[in-house]
């Protein structure tokens, strides 16, 4: 089954990892509805990311708000 949810990057601030969860720091406040609100199986889908994977991906965020600014 495929899940995915959209944030436009104009909306974030910056990406981080912190105690092995994938954080946002929002413009005007979060989304109603983001990427820590996927389930899959009843479980947080971002906790089946290695740390490894969240932090890369935090990481290509913030290289992508570098380039905006």
């Amino acid at each position: 089954m495929n899940h995915h949810a959209v944030i436009p990057l104009s909306s974030i601030k910056a990406a981080r990892v912190e105690g092995g969860e994938l954080n946002f720091d929002y413009v005007a406040g979060p989304p109603k509805f983001g990427f820590n609100q996927i389930q899959v199986s009843g479980k947080d889908a971002l906790k089946s990311f290695s740390e490894a994977d969240l932090q890369a991906f935090a990481e290509a965020v913030n290289a992508e708000l570098a380039k905006r600014v």
